[in-house]
């Protein structure tokens, strides 16, 4: 079971996603159950489509979960659910979204995750993303963003620059601003040279307190 702000499924030909404000969302923990629940999730399957997301705000994505720590990403700011695809084209610009995981610090949490890392294309630009989590339990781990792939985001016309990618505690040890398969990234400099497969991702990124108003 998944909660979701805002789910896409089956988008077909050109499509946009803009101008939303989601927040405070909440998934319950019931035994049996793992509880995952995103900002927005985006899942189809046997279309080119481009999808352009942009001017959205990402922030207060919350579990009640307690079971043992997982490496598992329970809360997910935008997720890009994995699925047979046919080459989509995501556009994304100009997107804040702000995570903290503080209050659940037996699941990790990210960003942004990216469940298919091979053949759709990613335009990633401008964005603000920022995981505020406080050190976590084990093997649990927070994230800017995470991929399936370890060294590349999507297909080889991907682009990534311009954003704001930013850890702000447990750096280097359970926070880290990329994962790539099960390869942590811990700082700007390592996700850059991780992320080998395209060339100059995030060369102009910076990692820096974005200081919202408010982080929720």
């Amino acid at each position: 079971e998944t909660v979701d702000g805002i789910y896409i499924a089956s988008a077909k030909g050109n499509c946009e996603i803009s101008n939303n404000i989601v927040h405070s969302i909440v998934r319950n923990h019931v035994n049996g159950y793992i509880p995952y629940l995103t900002g927005i999730r985006i899942s189809h399957s046997g279309f080119t489509n481009n999808i352009k997301i942009y001017n959205n705000s990402i922030s207060d994505i919350r579990t009640t979960y307690v079971g043992v720590p997982t490496t598992e990403l329970l809360a997910k700011g935008i997720s890009f659910a994995a699925g047979i695809y046919f080459g989509t084209t995501y556009e994304m610009w100009n997107n804040s979204i702000s995570i903290d995981g503080t209050s659940f610090p037996n699941a990790s949490n990210a960003c942004m995750e990216i469940q298919e890392g091979t053949l759709d294309t990613y335009i990633l630009k401008n964005n603000v993303l920022a995981n505020f989590s406080a050190a976590q339990t084990g093997v649990a781990g927070h994230y800017v963003i995470s991929t399936n792939q370890t060294n590349r985001i999507g297909s080889a016309f991907t682009s990534s620059d311009f954003n704001d990618l930013f850890i702000a505690n447990d750096a280097g040890t359970s926070g880290h601003i990329g994962r790539g398969n099960t390869t942590n990234y811990s700082t700007l400099a390592a996700w850059q040279t991780g992320m080998s497969y395209h060339s100059g991702i995030d060369a102009n990124s910076v990692s820096a307190n974005p200081n919202f108003v408010n982080n929720n």
